[in-house]
């Protein structure tokens, strides 16, 4: 079963503060807050735990792609509000983003989550998410301008994500499921307080299920 949580025939549209966007589910996704909170509290906590050993991480110095010369000065998160905002990709692709970051750092341990990294990686991760799930998305070069990269650098981190993925892009609906269900772990232990709305779930291919998983 694969995924299909994106927005069907949407259109970009800059000026959408204020509009209510829904998703495949029906799930109304105009206070996308919540996962981008869960999201970035994740993130910034893999970044702080490999940053205090990261003498003990094995590394081959293949990862320079994706290091600057420092870390950005905008926060994991606001720079995912940032993305979200401009590109208005449907939420699902932030999920499914982070499912292909966590698949790339344990298939490769060489490759640890840091802040000379986390940036483009969330930039690559989630671009190359909505192309996959959404109809309707804006190019490399947009993407750069609002992650704040050349067009030509973000060209060549894509080529290198999927390598390292080896193009294994489909995502299960149980494995979605699971990292939704991840994140609003987080938020509980982030607010401690009782999750009112579950996150954006996945839509099923009706002809997927009746379908075992594989």
């Amino acid at each position: 079963m694969l995924v299909d949580c994106c927005q069907r025939g949407s259109r970009p549209n800059m000026e959408f503060a204020g509009n209510v966007k829904t998703d495949s589910t029906g799930t109304s996704e105009d206070n996308p807050s919540r996962l981008l909170f869960a999201l970035s509290s994740k993130i910034e906590r893999l970044v702080t735990r490999n940053e205090e050993c990261i003498e003990l991480l094995p590394t081959t110095g293949t990862n320079g792609l994706y290091e600057g010369t420092h870390a950005p000065d905008i926060s994991i998160s606001k720079y995912l509000q940032r993305i979200h905002r401009y590109t208005q990709c449907s939420l699902s692709c932030f999920v499914t983003g982070f499912v292909f970051i966590d698949q790339l750092i344990h298939r490769q341990p060489d490759f640890p989550l840091v802040r000379i990294n986390v940036h483009r990686l969330l930039l690559t991760s989630i671009m190359v998410a909505t192309k996959f799930l959404d109809d309707v998305h804006f190019n490399n070069a947009f993407y750069a301008k609002v992650g704040g990269i050349s067009v030509l650098e973000l060209n060549y981190l894509e080529v290198d994500f999927l390598f390292r993925l080896k193009f294994r892009l489909h995502v299960t609906s149980m494995t979605y499921q699971g990292y939704c269900s991840h994140l609003e772990r987080e938020l509980l232990s982030m607010r401690g307080d009782k999750i009112e709305k579950p996150l954006p779930c996945c839509h099923v291919f009706p002809d997927e299920a009746t379908q075992p998983e594989p």
